[in-house]
């Protein structure tokens, strides 16, 4: 039986430690590209707003 020396894990499930929306939204937007929709980031992901 193999051991493992991962000892913790630390999951960033709202993005309070890395904020990881960018990546998504440029997914997003290659996928609409793919698909024929001419879409830009600014489009896709408008300007953040805290709180909200």
């Amino acid at each position: 039986m193999a051991t493992s020396r991962l000892r913790a894990v630390i999951l960033d499930l709202d993005g309070i430690l890395i904020d990881g929306s960018d990546v998504h939204t440029r997914a997003w937007v290659t996928s609409f590209r793919q698909r024929g929709f001419d879409v830009f980031f600014g489009q896709v992901r408008p300007p953040h707003r805290h709180g909200r």
